[in-house]
């Protein structure tokens, strides 16, 4: 396998996409999409090289996955502060650096961390096994070994084959990450968004359950929606915003054992976010030269 060089070993390159960005943010250009440039706006990926992934892929050196995750973090982030995530992430990067490793090292972090790797969640038996095994296959590619093509397909059917036994939302979603990341790295540039996706399923579910939501707040809550929903229609389909979020806040005000949980998940969620996001930095600022 060749090894790409990031920004193709250039600091100018570096500096220059850099500045293009920024004044394209500055511009207004960015928009919540994912790959896309139309000459004048464009995903943070395709502003910085007024191009496709694959263009990105050729001057910054990275993989097509890793460029998805990043125009994704984007679309899904805290609109405080992604803007200045865009450009750390440029601004990380060591012009020659080797960043194929950080794709494997990203998703044995997702599966592994002491604090938010899915491993710790205490799952069962089964599931478990899966992400311990999933883990290994992972470390043997971070290790520069190949796993064979078979033992992939095995572990998938063991995951489908859970999946289908899975009896819990928090189970089922684990089961969706370990479906989604059993491929090696490269193999879909989809899977790190996919997988991302399930693992923050994964970690609300097992963090609304701690703080005491069930199915009753479920109901609870899709009455309230509904309610709001009721008294802000204008049309048959059509609803004033406004309205309803007034209407919501109030009725979710009245419950405020549900208030509480909504308010501590929302955080959550945030502090997720941010730790992916310190993740995603602290890798491809320490990749090798």
């Amino acid at each position: 396998m060749t090894t790409q060089k990031a920004f193709q070993g250039s600091d100018s390159l570096k500096q220059a996409l850099l500045e293009r960005l920024q004044a394209h943010q500055a511009a207004g250009h960015l928009i919540e999409e994912l790959g896309v440039w139309d000459g004048t706006q464009g995903s943070p990926s395709g502003c910085t090289v007024q191009g496709d992934i694959e263009l990105y892929q050729t001057q910054v050196g990275i993989s097509k996955a890793l460029v998805w995750l990043y125009d994704w973090l984007f679309m899904t982030g805290d609109p405080t502060d992604r803007d200045d995530f865009v450009l750390d992430w440029l601004r990380s990067i060591e012009p020659g650096s080797d960043l194929h490793p950080v794709e494997t090292s990203f998703v044995l972090w997702l599966l592994t961390d002491d604090e938010y790797g899915a491993g710790a969640f205490g799952a069962g038996a089964e599931i478990d096994t899966l992400l311990q095994t999933l883990a290994e296959l992972h470390k043997r590619l971070a290790a520069g070994e190949t796993p064979p093509e078979q033992q992939w397909r095995d572990f998938r059917e063991n995951a489908v084959a859970a999946t289908d036994r899975a009896e819990d939302d928090r189970n089922r979603a684990l089961c969706s990450l370990i479906e989604v990341l059993a491929w090696p790295a490269g193999s879909s540039f989809t899977a790190l968004t996919d997988g991302l996706d399930a693992w923050i399923w994964a970690h609300d579910i097992q963090f609304t359950q701690s703080e005491g939501w069930n199915e009753e707040c479920d109901k609870r809550l899709e009455a309230i929606e509904q309610a709001a929903e009721e008294q802000s229609k204008i049309g048959d389909n059509t609803y004033d915003n406004g309205v309803y979020d007034k209407r919501y806040a109030q009725m979710l005000a009245d419950a405020p054992d549900l208030s509480r949980i909504i308010s501590l998940r929302e955080q959550y969620l945030k502090q997720l976010a941010q730790a992916i996001r310190r993740q995603l930095l602290d890798l491809l600022s320490q990749a090798a030269v």
